[in-house]
């Protein structure tokens, strides 16, 4: 079994001697989310729409949804498009900084410019992504459980195409399932030990504080992934 408490003191240790780079990068990493979400809130209307609803439901509180949705504003082809640009920016971004999390968690210091590295797999990260999420969202469909088997199943593929830039995406979703069979559970739980961060990280939203939580908990997190994913890999061999 996996030593969770090991993989999080491993994970904050690394922080400490590598607190510059990681902080840097999980600045910018976080920095440019919150800049992308403001954006993507203002492409879609969605504050308009919001205050739209709240003063409507204050006049009127029987309100259907037929009303609400007439209140949405119609989303024009350039919006769209900036919309999506935001969007593939945002799974690039994670796939950039699991890569970066993964050289801190082998103990290598990669800096900004290895964080920037995963761009060099835009292409294929984002075909992982898509294919991960349809895959997932048709185990969904059928039944919940066997769309969060093939979640967890596949929950590695990022970090093996980081190792491996030559595989396919469907080569990689087939090595994260090798890797992570027996070990669902081990994951669940340590995305349990991290439901309290998640939480507070809610509960300040668009807040600064939420900001500075961010910076920290983003690359501690991401280290502690990256040091279990190379605990599959030491366990399970080639």
């Amino acid at each position: 079994m996996i030593d969770r408490a090991r993989l999080k003191k491993s994970a904050k240790d690394t922080l400490q001697h590598r607190k510059a780079s990681a902080y840097l990068v999980g600045a910018v990493y976080v920095g440019f989310a919150g800049l992308s979400d403001t954006l993507i809130y203002a492409l879609t209307g969605y504050d308009v729409l919001i205050s739209r609803l709240q003063n409507a439901l204050s006049v009127s509180p029987e309100l259907g949804l037929e009303d609400a949705l007439a209140m949405a504003e119609p989303i024009g082809p350039v919006a769209l498009a900036f919309i999506a640009a935001f969007v593939l920016y945002r799974i690039a971004a994670r796939f950039c900084l699991k890569g970066f999390c993964l050289g801190l968690a082998r103990g290598v210091n990669p800096g900004l410019s290895g964080f920037l590295d995963g761009l060099s797999l835009f292409f294929k990260s984002i075909l992982l992504f898509f294919l991960k999420l349809v895959l997932v969202l048709l185990g969904l469909i059928f039944f919940i459980a066997p769309g969060v088997y093939l979640w967890y199943g596949f929950r590695q593929a990022e970090y093996v195409l980081l190792d491996n830039p030559r595989l396919s995406a469907i080569a990689c979703l087939r090595q994260s399932h090798r890797l992570m069979r027996g070990r669902r559970r081990e994951l669940f739980r340590l995305d349990l030990s991290f439901l309290g961060w998640r939480f507070v990280g809610l509960l300040v939203y668009y807040q600064f504080s939420m900001w500075l939580l961010s910076v920290w908990l983003a690359p501690y997190s991401g280290i502690t992934y990256a040091g279990f994913y190379l605990e599959l890999c030491a366990v399970s061999g080639p």
